[in-house]
């Protein structure tokens, strides 16, 4: 890395300068940092490649075997639980002449085979066969491998991370962990929901399911009569993560055709909770369901948004569970269509020559400390090894 991969060299320093004061006197990050493809390159090496990665929950590797991949910024990655029940995270990529081994998705093997010549695999990456390689000259089987990439799990979440020397994640959650241990989410299982493309920058996408505010505009009859944004509750933070509260209008619950989970403290049953890992990880936390929100980032505009539900395994059990969820998929996808439309109307102005970057309100603190992270983010120094 040079000089020249700093936040200054994409940020002048009074752009620098002005997202690093107090909320009450900071800017938001310029627009730049939505649309330029240079800046973007820089922010996947400088940034994404070095960040805590979510790729999936322990629930979906239940048996010896059970892979499913990743494509993370051009890497192709598959995460597998081996034959000594230890998930790992491998490359995808043989080590013959670079061909992907599995076909993207999911599903279970014993071992590991590239199509291409037929180079063999172990589930912990080690290569068990090589047809014809006999004759090459200081070929070791034994020291050839599928590289393996650091791998951490929280509350049911896996990460990855590709740099050997990034921080632990876990120390950088603790906080967060506290607030949310009463909702059990390690043990909560996982199911699809919805995927949909996105033509704007990702970081559009997670300021706006980040903050309270926009009740009062595009969601002013979906969601402000219900939980209005003047009662978000916004926690400090280290700006790893960020945490907010919604309440009710009357800090009653709502009505759900959903069992509420048990032994929760009274404000988890009338308050929504928030919670983001940056860069990539969304929770909207209810006391009977959890609507987890995953980014694939393919480019500097495009993006999938892809989220699942974490329910009770009770729940998940009830013959009826399937109509018991229709109503709260209705409600919930009205919102995201509100959600898209409002994306898509900041990614027009986002392309504008004549934009100056605005100021925070308060209601938008967790934006404030998404935008810190990723200043300071882009600062790091260090190679990553592949």
């Amino acid at each position: 890395m040079t000089d020249d991969d700093s936040a200054g060299a994409c940020f002048s320093d009074e752009e620098v300068s002005n997202v690093r004061k107090s909320l009450n006197e900071a800017s938001v990050i310029p627009t730049l940092c939505y649309r330029d493809e240079d800046y973007h390159r820089k922010e996947v090496e400088q940034v994404l490649m070095r960040s805590w990665l979510p790729v999936g929950r322990k629930d979906q590797l239940t048996d010896a075997g059970d892979y499913f991949t990743r494509n993370l910024f051009g890497e192709s990655v598959v995460i597998v639980k081996g034959a000594d029940k230890k998930i790992r995270a491998l490359s995808n990529v043989c080590r013959h002449r670079a061909t992907q081994v599995l076909d993207d998705g999911a599903g279970n093997r014993k071992l590991f085979t590239c199509p291409y010549h037929r180079w063999t695999y172990d589930l912990d990456g080690r290569l068990r066969g090589a047809p014809h390689m006999d004759e090459a000259e200081g070929f070791d089987r034994k020291s050839c491998r599928l590289p393996e990439f650091r791998m951490e799990t929280w509350n049911g979440f896996m990460f990855v991370n590709f740099d050997p020397n990034a921080a632990p994640l876990t120390p950088e959650l603790k906080p967060l962990t506290r607030a949310l241990a009463p909702y059990g989410l390690e043990v909560l299982e996982t199911i699809p929901f919805k995927t949909l493309p996105c033509n704007w920058n990702w970081k559009a996408s997670m300021e706006n399911f980040t903050e309270a505010y926009h009740h009062i505009g595009i969601h002013k009859d979906t969601v402000e009569p219900f939980m209005p944004a003047e009662k978000a509750r916004y926690e400090d933070s280290n700006n790893a993560y960020s945490l907010f509260w919604m309440p009710t209008t009357d800090n009653k619950p709502m009505p759900s055709s959903l069992p509420a989970m048990p032994g929760l403290p009274d404000e988890y049953y009338y308050s929504k909770a928030v919670a983001n890992v940056y860069p990539f990880l969304h929770l909207l936390i209810g006391g009977e369901i959890v609507l987890w929100l995953d980014f694939n980032v393919q480019s500097v505009d495009r993006h999938e948004l892809v989220w699942h539900l974490l329910l009770p395994a009770t729940t998940l059990e009830l013959p009826d569970v399937e109509e018991r969820l229709k109503p709260w998929k209705e409600r919930i996808e009205e919102i995201i269509t509100q959600d898209i439309y409002a994306c898509s109307k900041a990614r027009t102005g986002q392309q504008s020559r004549f934009y100056t970057p605005g100021r925070f309100s308060y209601m938008e603190k967790s934006v404030y400390q998404m935008h810190n992270w990723l200043v300071d983010a882009m600062n790091r120094t260090g190679n990553i090894t592949r």
